[in-house]
Formats: structure tokens, sequence, C-alpha cells
């Protein structure tokens, strides 16, 4: 299973299906998948953009969802795009 998005500096789904996003505090993102993958899978991230924040970082992960913290500079916390990779 494959599942795909995007997410803005706010916590908002820019693009993607599948999955939902909460702002936990001003840097803490929580997407939780519709349908849990069997398996914990594989996350890639990167920043959403080429300019704005400083980037993101995995926290943690499950077959239910990941959270991110969103790294700031100057220009405020960064969105981001992901895609997962694992088991049905």
């Amino acid at each position: 299973m494959v599942i795909r998005g995007s997410v803005n500096a706010n916590g908002t789904v820019v693009w993607g299906q599948g999955f939902t996003c909460v702002a936990n505090n001003g840097t803490n993102r929580t997407v939780s998948f519709n349908t849990p993958f069997s398996g914990i899978p594989s996350i890639a991230l990167g920043q959403h953009g080429t300019s704005g924040g400083a980037g993101v970082d995995l926290v943690s992960s499950s077959t239910s969802g990941f959270e991110v913290v969103t790294l700031t500079n100057e220009n405020g916390a960064s969105g981001f795009e992901f895609i997962a990779i694992g088991p049905q």
C-alpha cells in the first residue's frame, strides 16, 4: 500500500488522500492513515515547496500513522510532503 500527501505549515492537507493531519502544537503534526498498514510503513519526508520553514523530522511512526516535528527558521514552520509505503 502507498499513501502520498502534502501538508502545509498549519497542518492542513494540501493534496493526497487516505490520511488526515492534526496540528498538535506550533511545530508537531500527527498524520493518521484512514486504513492502517499491516506492518509499520517506510516513510520518506521532505519540505513542502522551496521556501518557508527549515524542514521536517520524523518523531515516531506506527501502522496507523506518524508524528513529525516541523523545523523552523526565520520564515516560520515548514509544511511537508511524504510517502508511506508498506504492507496492506
